[in-house]
């Protein structure tokens, strides 16, 4: 399992109430070692199955016998102390009764909200898998922000309040919308805009780490009007004013596509329009886009609705009923008879080429194969599966095919 597949899967956890609990049991199944949580007091938050009680650092593990109160709570403090100075340096290993402990620090927003701690680490500090170690402390800083209602939400000001009504469907008439925005200054509708929606596959992305460097990275720009939170997606409203060959402004900042990439984010955008009564039909075609770009552009995750409006009217129209295998392209059916035979990969260079538009320096690179030996390959697979590359009727036959494949034959 690598690093993000480590977090997905640590990140479930954030839809149930004893969150803490399930990453501590769930962290000591993936990595083997039993782990506590606790507060920034030291009061211990959840501790994992292999966790002995008498593991714990806390003041009845620290101080044995009979003491006055002042003496107990100077020595208290001075312990205490000297430990946070320890993890300060986060992360640390020590010793305590002859038990090795690695401690680390989690924050959010630069504040301490905890410390993790695992007992019994056998491990060296050179030998720390730093790696998931972050990943961990990540997810349980977000964790405790999440059960003690800290997360960052977006203020509710006139727009977003607007763009909520109007995708929800609470805005379905133009007199509704005139009498929302009678007397709101900031209220000015953009002669050509376009909805975003921006989303992480099987999380609501509120609750990743990705949601506060978008929120960061959105301060910082002018391009749009507003965004909000709505059904586990960031809904974005922006200004538009790109020629329809060219890609909207916001594709064009390269810091931005970085960001997305980077954080494995899906992103589908709308057609433009000049109505603000059309938000809810754009909401559901930059949703769309997005679903469609989850399944079609594995390097970007980017997609247009203008992109996928085929395959979403196919995927709405009833399945036809006997078998599938019927409607399929020959050619395709072909490829994947011939690779199943000859363990060859035909159908993944024809996957890419699709994904890629039929690009082919796209897809070679994507293939870490040079233009030169995909050309071969295309030429190879002309002459057994009959493909005419240049015949727009057959590509679209294929297109189609590859559609059902994913969407009405996947088990």
């Amino acid at each position: 399992m690598d690093i993000r597949e480590l977090e997905y899967e640590l990140l479930k956890v954030l839809y149930d109430n004893r969150r803490i609990q399930l990453l501590a049991d769930r962290v000591e199944a993936l990595t083997g070692y039993p782990v506590y949580f606790t507060s920034v007091n030291w009061d211990a938050l959840a501790l994992s199955p292999g966790v002995h009680p008498e593991e714990l650092v806390k003041k009845s593990a620290l101080f044995s016998g009979k003491q006055d109160k002042r003496q107990f709570y100077q020595e208290y403090c001075e312990k205490k102390a000297e430990i946070t100075h320890l993890i300060a340096k986060s992360p640390c290993i020590r010793t305590i009764h002859g038990v090795p402990y690695l401690f680390a620090n989690a924050a959010l927003d630069s504040s301490h909200v905890g410390t993790v701690v695992f007992p019994r680490y056998p491990k060296a500090f050179e030998e720390i898998n730093r790696p998931v170690l972050d990943v961990i402390l990540r997810v349980f800083a977000i964790c405790v922000s999440a059960s003690l209602g800290y997360l960052q939400n977006i203020s509710n000001t006139n727009w977003e309040r607007i763009l909520l009504k109007l995708i929800n469907h609470s805005i379905t008439d133009i007199s509704t919308l005139e009498h929302e925005i009678k007397g709101n200054s900031e209220i000015t509708a953009p002669s050509r805009f376009r909805i975003y929606v921006l989303r992480i596959r099987g999380i609501d992305i509120t609750l990743t780490p990705a949601y506060k460097l978008l929120s960061d990275y959105f301060q910082g720009i002018q391009t749009f009007r507003c965004w909000i939170q709505y059904e586990g997606c960031i809904v974005l409203l922006s200004d538009d004013q790109s020629a329809p060959s060219e890609d909207p402004a916001l594709l064009q900042d390269s810091a931005f596509l970085r960001l997305i990439r980077e954080n494995g984010i899906l992103l589908g955008y709308s057609e433009a329009s000049d109505r603000l009564l059309d938000c809810a039909g754009l909401y559901y075609q930059a949703k769309t886009a997005a679903h469609f770009a989850d399944r079609w552009n594995a390097e970007l995750h980017v997609a247009s609705y203008e992109s996928c409006k085929l395959y979403d009217l196919l995927y709405h129209v009833q399945s036809p009923t006997g078998s599938l295998q019927l409607f399929m392209s020959d050619s395709v059916r072909l490829i994947q008879e011939y690779d199943q035979a000859h363990e060859t990969r035909y159908m993944s260079i024809l996957t890419t080429l699709v994904g890629n538009r039929f690009s082919l320096t796209n897809t070679a690179n994507q293939l870490f194969i040079h233009k030169s030996t995909l050309t071969y390959h295309m030429k190879k697979m002309s002459s057994l599966f009959q493909i005419d590359w240049d015949d727009l009727e057959q590509m679209l036959h294929v297109q189609l095919t590859l559609f059902m494949m994913q969407t009405f034959l996947r088990s």
